[in-house]
């Protein structure tokens, strides 16, 4: 199953949207962002526990496993979120310079 996003090429050009689309992209936009950043949290607290499981319980074997287990884990999260994150950026990086016009430097 493939779960990047299609484009239905609807939105061609992106001139032609309309001010209520224009606001739907630049909240797709945003909340891609917002879900990267609580993947890359998600990574944090997970390797912190694994990490902390390693360190303070080195002499049962079970909760040292388990330690691995979520440092694994950890990492297996953050390449969920970042594939996620460029899959949906892809979709909606042409738009991105319409709706987010470079500033000239002055």
């Amino acid at each position: 199953m493939d779960n990047t996003i299609k484009d239905h090429g609807k939105y061609d050009d992106p001139k032609k949207l309309t001010t209520s689309e224009i606001l739907a992209i630049e909240r797709t936009i945003l909340s891609n962002e917002r879900t990267a950043l609580s993947y890359i949290r998600t990574f944090m607290a997970i390797l912190g526990s694994g990490i902390g499981l390693l360190k303070f319980f080195m002499e049962s074997k079970v909760l040292y496993s388990i330690g691995w287990i979520a440092i694994f884990s950890s990492f297996l999260a953050l390449y969920q979120g970042i594939r996620r994150y460029w899959a949906v950026r892809k979709t909606t990086k042409k738009f991105e310079e319409y709706i987010r016009p470079k500033r000239k430097k002055s």
